[in-house]
């Protein structure tokens, strides 16, 4: 609290926005988190990314189940915060963008099939949601949607 800034230190900031996100996910899920955890939390995040407007919690705890979204909500509400309308938001479009590999001079490698947390390099960029796992959750968008109009019957 009484700590001045050290210009000095300054090289243990982040370098940009993408590496502040890279620091927060491995906070989030670091070396030896549970493969199981890990890949819950990248079905969350694709859920979230895929939807064209924020999504209410009970509709990613259904798609995904309840045990699954209580053991990842809390681990990404840094980045995915509910707001008091029970809805789960993105902090900001580059958060989506830097999962995603939206832009070019930052996604030069998509890992597909990845069961651990991604080291990204300073050089090359790896993005954490491959667009295969964002068509899957357009997919389960999909049918949750038309579970609710009652269209298909639920599983």
């Amino acid at each position: 609290p009484n700590e001045k800034f050290d210009l000095r230190r300054a090289k243990a900031f982040p370098s940009g926005l993408y590496a502040f996100y890279d620091t927060n996910f491995k906070r989030m899920f670091p070396e030896g988190t549970n493969t199981k955890i890990y890949n819950e939390g990248k079905e969350f995040m694709a859920l979230v990314c895929s939807a064209q407007e924020p999504l209410l919690g009970t509709v990613i705890e259904k798609i995904i189940g309840r045990e699954a979204f209580e053991r990842v909500k809390g681990k990404l509400s840094l980045l995915f915060p509910s707001g008091s309308d029970g809805r789960i938001n993105s902090t900001h479009k580059s958060v989506v963008d830097y999962l995603v590999g939206e832009n070019e001079t930052i996604a030069k490698k998509v890992v597909e099939g990845r069961d651990e947390p991604v080291e990204p390099s300073v050089d090359e960029r790896v993005c954490l949601l491959s667009s295969e796992m964002i068509q899957a959750a357009h997919v389960q968008l999909c049918q949750y949607c038309l579970e609710v109009v009652g269209l298909i019957e639920s599983e």
